[in-house]
């Protein structure tokens, strides 16, 4: 191997959030936090008081618009605007 002169470590660039950009991805996860604790609490209380046959009817409609709002973690990927860690 050939000595090769290093080049110089940059430190990483920090992403400063704004704000606005920290408090919707805060509100956004709660939201969502709540929504899927529900669905999860409605599951046990249906299954554990009518039975497994009839948790569908029960939360189906519910999980269906809660999946709904989970495609924005598309949109937040697709926009960029929010960076992953």
């Amino acid at each position: 191997m050939a000595d090769r002169p290093q080049e110089p470590v940059r430190p990483a660039r920090e992403r400063k959030s704004s704000p606005v950009k920290t408090g919707y991805l805060v509100l956004y996860n709660a939201v969502s936090t709540i929504l899927w604790a529900t669905i999860l609490g409605r599951v046990l209380l249906v299954s554990s008081v009518h039975g497994t046959k009839y948790v569908f009817p029960a939360v189906g409609e519910f999980a269906k618009w809660t999946q709904t709002l989970a495609l924005l973690e598309v949109v937040h990927a697709a926009v960029g605007e929010f960076g992953v860690p």
